[in-house]
């Protein structure tokens, strides 16, 4: 099946000069992103450009060199530019889910162990998901959980001044 995109992502792509249009429309061509990629990337892309004041074409520059890299398969492209936009538009949430994943891989949790944070830390609810085979492993995975607790780096991750930290930095462009 051809690559296409999307007629209504085509219509938001049609609201930009024709200098852009066609700028977003080679991206799209170049790296062939799903529908759902095409969103997210214009969703970013569209952000970015209000709030910085940036062409389209500008912005697309800054992943030339992901784009032209031949290295690189499909995915790993899609992944990079997806990454990249991500974090030139969420600065300050990126770089908390990077301390976050920091300082989780610091508590050496069992590896059948995931902690999720609220959601972009909008609240104070964490989740835990854990996988076992039988009671001894689950037994032995809430053993390990309960060690954890009891140390100093669990209690600094979960009372979140790490992350007022990082809200209170001084020229962290938001």
């Amino acid at each position: 099946m051809p690559f296409k995109i999307f007629p209504d992502i085509l219509k938001e792509i049609e609201k930009l000069p024709l200098d852009e249009q066609q700028a977003m429309k080679r991206l799209f061509v170049s790296i062939c992103p799903t529908y759902a990629m095409q969103k997210e990337l214009l969703r970013y892309l569209f952000d970015i450009r209000e709030r910085d004041k940036k062409s389209i074409i500008e912005l697309i520059k800054m992943v030339k060199n992901t784009i032209d890299n031949p290295v690189f398969t499909r995915e790993q492209k899609l992944e990079n530019i997806r990454n990249f936009f991500r974090e030139y538009r969420f600065p300050l949430l990126t770089k908390a889910e990077k301390v976050f994943n920091e300082k989780i891989k610091d508590l050496k949790l069992p590896l059948n162990c995931k902690i999720i944070p609220p959601p972009c830390w909008e609240g104070d609810v964490y989740e835990i998901r854990f996988h076992f085979k039988n009671n001894k492993d689950f037994i032995e995975t809430l053993r390990k959980l309960l060690d954890i607790s009891q140390k100093k780096a669990w209690q600094q991750l979960i009372n979140g001044g790490w992350f007022e930290e990082i809200f209170s930095q001084k020229n962290f462009d938001r």
